[in-house]
Formats: structure tokens, sequence, C-alpha cells
């Protein structure tokens, strides 16, 4: 049995992830936005999101 396959694009700066082809969720790295049946609901709620930037470490912001 091999691992689960995983999709992830990143939309209007949120990550969009699937895994396994089960649920696709939208997500930043502190947060978990939201959960949908298919890829296409997903994308559009994360285009419906203003648009996320990653703001740097502050270790790497002095670099």
């Amino acid at each position: 049995m091999g691992a689960p396959a995983l999709t992830k694009a990143i939309v209007n700066g949120y990550e969009v992830i699937n895994v396994g082809g089960i649920k696709w969720v939208v997500c930043t790295r502190e947060d978990r936005l939201g959960e949908f049946a298919d890829e296409p609901a997903a994308n559009a709620f994360a285009l419906t999101l203003p648009p996320h930037r990653v703001k740097p470490e502050p270790e790497e912001a002095g670099k």
C-alpha cells in the first residue's frame, strides 16, 4: 500500500491542499480556513479572500 497522493497549489496566496482525494483544504501556515468536497469550490473560496501575503520571520528580515 502506497502513501496517499498529495496535491498542493497556491491560489491568491493561500494553500489549497488535497490528500488522498478525499477533501480539499484552504489554509495558511497558521490557520485552516475551510474544507471542501472538490477542487473548484476550494479554489473559488480562496479567490474570494483578500490576497494573503506571507510575512518573513523576524530572523529572516535582517538578512
